[in-house]
């Protein structure tokens, strides 16, 4: 089986993350991969099998204008519809909006397969009337459309959900669960450096927090980096928050934390809360309007706070810090609660949608 992926870059990001894991675990199987960006290199910042082929198309460039936006795109389109009629692959697989129009649109009568895959909250990250005329529009040519949780499938067009289907990011689930921690609280936010993270509520959050013996530690790198380094100072945190940045391996900081904090202003299914679930450490999390109540039942196997609500996220977090017995139980009950996300499982959902597309995988 040959397989051609489609994603605009494989820089640090969760979407980039779930594609590694899951193109890792294809070509494994012995799956012919062909991973198309826009980049100008060909690179990835995850590791990737020996056997994939990633090819950088080169096509990111600015647009000024509106009508330079649309000749970029008719551009990057033609493109990819020349890819695919040379390569001829079995099937088509996409990530992100942007990419999942181009495709869906150079595929047009090639007679290929194509899936394509949302990969946050259409809603909450602002694409208003213009992403669901484009919905509308370009995946009805899909196979098949995968969104991330059921809030985001009901939101779909009626012709789009009637070709949509819910796959949960996957997570891998550590063999043993986290370490107590020992000296300082290690209070930690993980992901890319962006608005919409949060990271400044978090720490507006953790500066109400009253315990001497907690850090904040925000692993990640990206456009919010110099403005949460001034926040730092301005808030008068000193060595008492720490932004080390980017990691590719999220598991070691995250069996070392006490607490998880999720502070985005909005998500679709959050890896990194999902990660965090899985080493076993108590998660406080705003109830953004898609992805985290999927996974924390609240006080159950996690804390969950209004969106937006700093004084709130303080109160939680204050806590969790002061009630051991409390981080133990969300920790415990929260490794339990995603054993359904594991690798194996997602794999056997996706496995389902090859098949329904005329593609068996071999397992």
């Amino acid at each position: 089986m040959k397989l051609a992926f489609f994603i605009s870059s494989m820089t640090l990001g969760g979407a980039q993350r779930v594609a590694a894991t899951l193109l890792n675990e294809w070509a494994r199987r012995g799956i012919q991969i062909d991973l198309y960006t826009f980049d100008k290199k060909a690179e990835s910042f995850f590791s990737l099998h020996e056997s994939i082929r990633v090819i950088a198309l080169d096509l990111f460039s600015a647009s000024a204008s509106k009508w330079e936006s649309i000749s970029n795109c008719i551009r990057r389109s033609s493109r990819i519809r020349q890819v695919l009629k040379e390569s001829r692959p079995d099937l088509v697989v996409s990530f992100m909006s942007n990419m999942n129009y181009l495709v869906t649109a150079a595929a047009t009568g090639l007679d290929l397969p194509v899936v394509v895959s949302e990969r946050t909250d259409p809603v909450a990250s602002g694409e208003g009337i213009q992403g669901t005329m484009l919905r509308w529009i370009f995946y009805p040519n899909a196979s098949r459309v995968i969104v991330q949780n059921q809030r985001i499938h009901e939101y779909m067009p009626p012709v789009v959900r009637a070709r949509s289907c819910v796959i949960s990011n996957p997570v891998i689930v550590p063999a043993s669960e986290k370490n107590g921690s020992s000296g300082a609280l290690r209070v930690l936010g993980l992901g890319r450096l962006s608005e919409e993270k949060g990271y400044d509520l978090l720490m507006r959050a953790f500066a109400g927090v009253n315990c001497s013996n907690a850090l904040l530690r925000i692993v990640g790198d990206g456009p919010e980096r110099a403005r949460l380094e001034a926040l730092r100072s301005e808030l008068g945190f000193g060595t008492r928050v720490e932004l080390p940045g980017a990691t590719s391996t999220p598991s070691e900081e995250l069996l070392s934390a006490s607490v998880f904090v999720l502070s985005s202003r909005f998500e679709g299914s959050p890896n990194a809360l999902l990660e965090a679930m899985a080493c076993g450490v108590a998660c406080v999390s705003f109830d953004c309007r898609t992805g985290p109540r999927e996974l924390i039942r609240h006080g159950e196997n996690g804390l969950l706070v209004p969106p937006g609500d700093v004084e709130g996220l303080t109160r939680a977090i204050q806590q969790v810090v002061d009630d051991a017995s409390l981080r133990e139980l969300l920790g415990r009950n929260a490794r339990k609660s995603v054993m359904k996300y594991s690798l194996p499982n997602v794999l056997k959902q996706w496995d389902r949608v090859f098949e329904e597309c005329g593609c068996v995988v071999d397992r």
